[in-house]
């Protein structure tokens, strides 16, 4: 696991991350690294995803 794991609450949907906005802003780098990497990450306010 990299760090990102230990610092974000995620969900794990069939291999598919969701990220709060709040926490994708603060950790937008580490983020882009795992989408490089080939996950897939969904942005989510309040629980409702919006990318």
């Amino acid at each position: 696991m990299d760090r990102l794991d230990h610092a974000l609450p995620r969900n794990h949907i069939r291999g598919i991350k969701a990220v709060g906005i709040r926490d994708l802003k603060l950790h937008l780098s580490s983020c882009l690294r795992d989408v490089a990497r080939g996950d897939v990450i969904r942005a989510t306010d309040r629980s409702r995803v919006v990318t």
